[in-house]
């Protein structure tokens, strides 16, 4: 038997956090901080007692680790830092430890290459006058060269890897053997580096002088593919702009980036390199306070403003249920309407080869004279990151052989002669089965969503072209633009990226008059709660919520007894909340859902096995006089509180039993 009651998360803990005394400083104790070294290829950190379990942070993504481990084994060119989580009730989370670099090259070499950095910073600011001697190999991880008919000569760029430091050389020659080897320089290719930098922040290779800077990969990265070039210049190129995953990112938080200075970027860019097809690849609307109690509308207007060229659909789409985002497609602006069009070419109505008629597989952009077609698609495998009823009526099919008629279609019948693909995913083995196609359903880029990883990678084409895969990190904290280069014969010959951060941007005039017009909405999403004394992690606050949903006791008695046990997901707990007042709009953006409580009979030997199996993606709590899940007697019924998200899944086999 179950009973399920309309009270979202979001409810439950802005009465838990109202009613918590965060202020009791006494209450607390903060873990000790750990200390980390490096002992041959692992990063090795002293033990912390009372924690709960480990975060740690490797180039900017977080993992969780059992709170017996002291050691993890590293890549090249991994930083990494850790910190000890409390169990928010009698302890806080530990600071950030120190953090360590590791090159599988050695300390000799990164501390050759620091000292080269800051040589090079402090020739810049005029405070040094040393020149280091550089004596280096390194890879090279981007190249262009390009051949100048004038002068007969070739001008170079490539960016190379020493040891993790990137440098960038420009009209370089390496080795003083220009152009005898040009040809046969390519990405991954071992050059030599021998000289010194100068006043003039140039670097002297072998006699000759370069220009030099020092290069972020999170940054920017180019690439050359063969093309036929015949002295000429014919190339043409083709500018993108993509975000994804804004989440509802329409004014500042704690985590988010107003979706203002992402236009000011974008006009910044076009009033540098000309006009840029724009696409936002899902997951749009969901996630803050004032986007998620209008679903989603003032995004939908922003990007109108934007003149955004496309919108794929992503998985959090489907979180009010589709009918709220068909609105937007429906011709009564009166509840406001899209000026693009929403793509999604492999949801089917379930079991029909049907899309809804306002879902469309592809768009065609005119940039100049070129036609460019964007197919967009959704991950295969993202129903299951779907309340199970507002997915019901669709299906997400595998997409490679839609794109690969498409991408015919599109070139063959539809006169484009540059086709990307759009994927509210990231998947390396879909992407590699996209480079693949051929006979005429090749694509020159590959735009991902979804992970919310920075990722700046590539894949061979089954020409033997390199193209670019693309994706940004969430909640306009990125911005990728990515420059397609054609020849005369439209080959894709090249291609660069760079990576903005939209935060050192400030909010457009017109958004910001947009912004002004949900005034009411955002003053009343920042009222304040309470506050906390310290911040407060994706643990601690996944704790509360249990809490709250165990030991509420709900106005209208619309069930008997006491809850039992209470279960959430960690997926559901989306954000941390920083030390000081707690907003409307925080507690928001850390359980954005509209989950509803369902109320379920269940025994106390499937309540472990649902744990059991899946205790690495669920927070757990039971009443006091239980003590432990562990204690709950198989053959007794208990009454669970669940969220409904966990409670449809098909993960959980256990609420089928």
């Amino acid at each position: 038997m179950k009973k399920i009651f309309n009270i979202i998360i979001v409810t439950l803990m802005l009465l838990v956090l109202v009613s918590c005394d965060l202020d009791d400083k006494n209450d607390f104790t903060k873990l000790d901080t750990p200390v980390v070294r490096l002992e041959d290829d692992y990063a090795v950190w002293s033990a912390v007692d009372n924690l709960t379990e480990w975060e740690i942070c490797i180039n900017g993504s977080y993992a969780k680790l059992n709170s017996g481990i002291l050691k993890y084994k590293l890549s090249d060119n991994y930083s990494f830092k850790i910190k000890a989580v409390g169990d928010g009730v009698n302890y806080l989370d530990s600071d950030w430890s120190n953090e360590v670099i590791y090159s599988e090259k050695g300390p000799e070499l990164n501390e050759i290459c620091s000292k080269i950095q800051n040589e090079y910073i402090n020739l810049k600011n005029g405070t040094t006058t040393e020149h280091t001697t550089w004596n280096l190999s390194g890879k090279i991880v981007e190249l262009e060269v390009k051949f100048n008919s004038k002068y007969n000569n070739y001008n170079v760029k490539a960016i190379v890897d020493l040891g993790g430091l990137l440098v960038g050389i420009y009209n370089g020659f390496i080795d003083g053997n220009y152009p005898v080897v040009v040809n046969g320089l390519n990405v991954g290719t071992t050059i030599n580096f021998i000289g010194t930098i100068s006043e003039n922040y140039s670097l002297t290779l072998n006699g000759r002088v370069a220009e030099i800077e020092f290069a972020n990969p999170e940054m920017s990265w180019e690439g050359m593919n063969s093309g036929s070039n015949d002295g000429e210049d014919t190339s043409h190129t083709v500018n993108f702009f993509m975000i994804n995953d804004t989440h509802g990112a329409f004014v500042d938080s704690g985590e988010a980036v107003s979706i203002g200075r992402v236009d000011t970027l974008i006009s910044d860019l076009e009033n540098t390199n000309g006009d840029y097809i724009k696409i936002h690849n899902g997951d749009a609307l969901q996630g803050t306070y004032v986007s998620s109690l209008s679903y989603g509308r003032p995004i939908i207007e922003a990007l109108n403003i934007m003149d955004f060229d496309c919108f794929v659909l992503g998985n959090h789409e489907f979180d009010w249920g589709l009918d709220k985002i068909e609105a937007y497609k429906d011709k009564d602006t009166s509840n406001g309407e899209a000026n693009f069009p929403f793509l999604g070419a492999n949801i089917f109505y379930k079991g029909t080869n049907n899309r809804p008629d306002w879902i469309d597989e592809y768009c065609i952009v005119e940039y100049g004279d070129i036609e460019v077609g964007i197919i967009g698609v959704i991950g295969a495998s993202q129903e299951s990151s779907i309340l199970t009823s507002n997915v019901a009526d669709y299906e997400f099919v595998d997409p490679v052989s839609i794109i690969n008629n498409l991408s015919k279609e599109l070139r063959t019948n539809q006169g484009c002669e540059v086709v990307v693909v759009a994927t509210h995913d990231y998947d390396e083995g879909l992407n590699y089965q996209i480079a693949s196609l051929s006979n005429g359903s090749h694509v020159d880029a590959i735009f991902c969503a979804h992970t919310h990883q920075y990722i700046n990678e590539t894949v061979t084409r089954s020409d033997g072209a390199t193209i670019p895969v693309v994706q940004n990190t969430h909640k306009n904290n990125s911005g990728t633009d990515l420059k397609l280069n054609f020849d005369k014969n439209n080959n894709l010959v090249g291609y660069k990226t760079k990576t903005y951060y939209p935060s050192g941007y400030s909010i457009s005039s017109r958004i910001a008059d947009l912004i002004n017009s949900y005034n009411d909405m955002i003053n009343d999403s920042n009222y304040v709660l309470g506050s906390t004394p310290t911040y407060i992690s994706r643990q601690n606050l996944g704790a509360y919520a249990v809490d709250a949903m165990l030991d509420y006791v709900y106005e209208n008695n619309a069930f008997d007894g006491e809850i039992d046990c209470a279960i959430i997901n960690t997926g559901g707990v989306r954000a941390t909340i920083d030390e000081g007042e707690i907003t409307k709009s925080d507690v928001f953006e850390v359980f954005p859902f509209n989950n509803a409580v369902v109320l379920v009979n269940i025994s106390g030997k499937l309540i472990k096995s649902l744990y059991n199996n899946n205790s690495g993606y669920l927070y757990i709590d039971v009443e006091d006089s239980i003590g432990s899940y562990s204690n709950l007697d198989d053959d007794t019924i208990y009454q669970l509180a669940v969220i409904d998200y966990v409670f449809e899944s098909t993960y959980y086999e256990e609420f089928k039993n």
